[in-house]
This record gives structure tokens, sequence and C-alpha cells, in this order.
């Protein structure tokens, strides 16, 4: 089966024709038995939620567990200390050979433990996204959720510095922007696979994700204007042009746009006139998720550009936190 990639995606322009045709495919009919058309982003997630990192036949039948214990394959252990140094030293060099510890495979491999922890976040929070915040259980609301928080990591791997063993090799950080996007688009390739079904034509997939790696790169574009513009609460830089001109706000408004519009335009209601009296609680809870989100959003961008290039490259980006602190209150504007 002629599979799409995300390296496919990264190395064909996104900007020719064929990308729009495919693009155009996107709605087409996914089942023939009903009148109605079903979209992509309508389709609710089914269950088992998501595993990284994915199978890679998403419909085959999960592998028994062994019967007896010696069956049972043996956890690493780190028992280095009862082996001889020469055996060591041996493996060390074959694992050398091998190419085990390149930057390139060390970089799959980090990365890979990446994603499997914004898999693990966003189950945590599983309660805010869906309960609280009422998002629609569908595909859409997953590849979106999913990417908010690889976002969050994008600007950390793009600062990494440009060591390289030689002039033409790729630099670190390309690497492992590039590496952890071929995961990320792996795990929501194999979740439309899973959404879909088995009898979804090969095309309606590629049409598909290339839709969906249009939604990356205009989110991550976005994203970065937002988190850039004003920088409000930021600690104000020296000789910065572009403080206090509502960053948070601009963030906000991202957060709407590719989080909360999946709820459909009736589910936020405007806010009041000024003449009105009283004022509805749906627009209450509404500023108080976005303010919610925009704060943890902040938090984290805190806490990831404080890790070492060290930790970031050995993929020791600690745990997300939860998006809802229990105690926190909203901020007024001048921080008080």
């Amino acid at each position: 089966m002629n599979t799409f990639t995300t390296r496919t995606l990264l190395r064909t322009p996104l900007l020719q024709r064929s990308v729009y045709r495919q693009i155009a495919t996107s709605t087409v009919r996914l089942d023939a038995a009903t009148a109605k058309p079903k979209k992509l982003s309508d389709a609710p997630v089914p269950t088992p939620r998501p595993i990284y990192p994915p199978a890679n036949n998403p419909f085959a039948a999960p592998p028994s567990p062994p019967t007896t214990a010696a069956a049972a394959p043996a956890a690493p252990v780190n028992n280095a200390a009862g082996h001889s140094p020469l055996k060591i030293a041996v493996v060390k060099a074959l694992a050398k050979m091998m190419g085990y510890n390149t930057k390139s495979v060390t970089a799959i491999r980090e990365t890979g433990n990446m994603v499997g922890e914004i898999v693990r976040a966003v189950e945590r929070d599983h309660e805010f996204w869906y309960g609280d915040c009422a998002l629609p259980p569908t595909y859409q609301t997953f590849f979106q959720l999913h990417l908010l928080y690889l976002l969050l990591l994008i600007p950390r791997l793009r600062s990494l510095p440009a060591n390289t063993t030689l002039p033409t090799a790729t630099p670190v950080a390309q690497t492992y922007q590039t590496e952890i996007l071929t995961h990320f688009f792996s795990l929501a390739e194999n979740q439309m696979r899973l959404t879909l079904g088995k009898n979804v034509h090969e095309r309606v997939i590629r049409g598909y994700m290339k839709d969906m790696g249009e939604q990356w790169k205009g989110a991550g574009v976005t994203f970065d204007y937002a988190i850039a513009r004003g920088q409000t609460g930021l600690p104000p830089s020296e000789g910065s042009a572009l403080e206090g001109h509502g960053g948070d706000a601009e963030l906000a408004g991202w957060v709407w746009r590719n989080l909360f519009a999946a709820r459909g335009s009736d589910a936020v209601p405007p806010p009041p006139a000024a003449s009105e009296e009283g004022t509805d609680i749906k627009a209450l809870e509404f500023a108080v998720q976005l303010s919610t989100i925009v704060q943890w959003i902040r938090r984290e961008l805190y806490r990831i550009e404080a890790l070492s290039d060290a930790d970031v490259l050995e993929g020791r980006i600690g745990e997300f936190d939860v998006v809802a602190e229990e105690d926190s209150d909203l901020l007024t504007e001048d921080g008080a």
C-alpha cells in the first residue's frame, strides 16, 4: 500500500496544482450507504483512544498476552555493572558502527518520545478539553489539540544550535523539526485510518493528509505571530518594538479560531451590549476558558524555553502541565 508519509509532505511543494486537486477531493462522499455526505472533521474519533507510537497496521488485531512468565519479553534493565569492560566496549563500538547514536537516529528516537508525551498530555486533560470546553470528539478536534502541543515544542527545537559535523550536513535544529513532524503526521494518519475505517480509498487518505498539512502550515505561522506580537506578560526585552500590543489577545484569537471553531458559531454567543443588564453565563465561561488556555500556553512556553539544549536533544522535555490549575485566578490587565 502506498502510504502517504510526512517526508513526502515536507519535500513536495504544497502550492502545486496537484495538491489543490487532492484537497478538493477531501470532501467526497465517504459513506455511500447514506444520503448525507460525511466529512472527516465531523467523524467521531473511535475508541480506544490513540496510543503512540501507532501500529503500522491500525486494523491489525492486538497481540495476545504471553501465557507464561518465560514467554514474556524481558524488561530492559541497566545492569552494565555486571558485564566486563571489554563486553561494554564491544557493544558500544557495534552501536556506533550501526549508527545507533548518530544525530539523525537520536533525533528520530527522542522526537518520538516527545510526541508520546504529547499524546499522554492530551489524555490527561481529556476532561478539560472535551468536558469543560465542550469540544466535539471529532477527528478535527483530535488533530488541532495535538497540533497545539506540537507547536509549543517547535520554537524550542528551532532554536537548537546549528552544530554540524560537515558544512553540508543538515543542521540539528532542522533534523529535530523534520523528525517530530514525521512522528506527528504518522500519528495523525494512523488515527485518520481508524476514523474512516477499512474500506476508505487510499486517494481519500492522501487528500485528507494534504489538507492536514495545509492546516499545520497555517496554524504554525499564525501561532508564531501570536506568541511574538506584543509579548504581553513576558519579561521586557531591551530594544523591543513589540511591547504592549495585545499579544495575549492575538493568542486568544488563535485559540478561538483553531480550537473552538469546531463547536460552531452558535456555541459562543456575542458579548451583550452596554445597555443590556446582566451577562450571558456562556459568554463568561468562554472568556474564562480562553484566558485559562492562554495562561497555560505562556507557562509552557516559559518552561520549555528554560530547558537546556542537552535536555532537549536527549528528549528530556518533562511533562506538560495540566491546562486548568485548580487555584488559578484570572489576571487583570495590569497583572494584579
